[in-house]
């Protein structure tokens, strides 16, 4: 995603994380945090009650992704499927449209 800043165009990587509760988002910033500073390597991110928004570019290369952002963004898709919800097969009828009776 691409989007202007006052320097000019900046590219990032942007991912928008849902989660079931606002201590589920906290807790994902909180786990991902440790990774991250180890990476040294920090996004721009924000919490609005069960949503997290991540961005990733970097600057040092005119503000555009490297495979810092890669490695992070991949991480954080691997630490949200501990969060994201799972299917299961009984709500599948709720998700799926009813099927067409056959008429003789």
């Amino acid at each position: 995603m691409t989007r202007a800043d006052e320097k000019g165009d900046k590219t990032e990587l942007v991912r928008k994380f849902e989660f079931k509760s606002f201590r589920d988002a906290i807790h994902f910033m909180n786990t991902a945090a440790r990774f991250i500073d180890q990476r040294d390597h920090h996004p721009e991110w924000t919490n609005i009650w069960r949503t997290v928004i991540v961005r990733l570019t970097t600057w040092d290369i005119g503000s555009k992704p490297s495979m810092l952002d890669v490695d992070v963004a991949a991480y954080l898709d691997q630490l949200y499927q501990a969060y994201a919800p799972k299917i299961r097969q009984k709500d599948i009828g709720d998700i799926l449209p009813p099927r067409a009776v056959a008429h003789s």
